[in-house]
């Protein structure tokens, strides 16, 4: 099976784009390979800024 197999790569929304992120995140360090660090973070990043969009906390100035 390939790294990226069924995983999406055109996310619509931030639920799909946090999905993937895991998905790859979960593959990589099955496979031990050290750069699971990447979409880790990447993931935390999107979960964060997703959160403050939604909740319209005023974090962003302009949040459309």
């Amino acid at each position: 099976m390939s790294l990226l197999s069924g995983i999406q790569l055109h996310p619509k929304n931030v639920e799909q784009a946090l999905e993937s992120l895991q998905q790859v995140t979960e593959r990589l360090k099955a496979r031990g390979d050290a750069r699971a660090v990447f979409p880790d973070v990447y993931g935390i990043i999107t979960r964060i800024v997703a959160r403050e969009v939604k909740g319209r906390t005023g974090f962003f100035q302009e949040p459309e």
